[in-house]
Parts: C-alpha cells; sequence; structure tokens
C-alpha cells in the first residue's frame, strides 16, 4: 500500500469514473479530471494534463452538479490526492446557469 493510503481518516470507496473540473478558488478551470474513488474526507482525481495546482482548489463533479472546496494532500504521476474542505454532506449545488457559467470558462494558461 502506498504511503499516502495508510494516511487516509476514512474508508475510501471505488466509483465509477466520473468526469470533473478542477478549479481555483475564483472558479478558473484549472484542468479537467476524472473522479476514481472517494470517502467522506476526500477523494482521489486523475488529472487530465499534469500541472502545478494551488493547495486550495475547487472540484466540479459533473454528476451531481456539485462544487466542493478541497485542499490537495498529495500529487503524483498524473493522480491527485485531496481532502474536502466542508463536509461530503454539504457540497455546493449549482444552478443550471451556474454550470453554463462554468462550462465556458477556458483552462487556465501559464
Amino acid at each position: 500500500m502506498a504511503e499516502h493510503d495508510n494516511k487516509r481518516n476514512t474508508k475510501r470507496w471505488p466509483t465509477r469514473l466520473r468526469a470533473g473540473k478542477v478549479f481555483d478558488r475564483s472558479n478558473r478551470l484549472l484542468a479537467e479530471c476524472w473522479i476514481s474513488d472517494r470517502s467522506e474526507s476526500g477523494a482521489r482525481l486523475r488529472l487530465e494534463s499534469v500541472r502545478p495546482l494551488p493547495v486550495e482548489i475547487r472540484i466540479y463533479d459533473e454528476a451531481f452538479a456539485t462544487l466542493s472546496p478541497a485542499a490537495v494532500v498529495w500529487m503524483r504521476e498524473g493522480e491527485l490526492g485531496i481532502r474536502f474542505l466542508r463536509p461530503e454532506e454539504d457540497p455546493i449545488r449549482l444552478s443550471p446557469d451556474e454550470i453554463a457559467q462554468l462550462s465556458r470558462v477556458s483552462p487556465r494558461r501559464g
């Protein structure tokens, strides 16, 4: 088991790969991702492109139309471990207009 697997506070369970997006705190798109497994306190993401990320990010889960503030815990080989900064039961639920606005944002360059 990898070192970061041993530090988990809650059991993580696999999910069907779900599409997601990684945003910064200003809702600028940083990367497309796949949510590969999750727990009550965090998740593992597979990034479409490897790039530096800030410690505090927001994860958009396309399947549930939610935006969750999170902190990057570890990153390696295109995968990313995150910890949710608010309870999983309390993500930010987005309206159709807010989802459309996020969809229009282009990835940040640099």
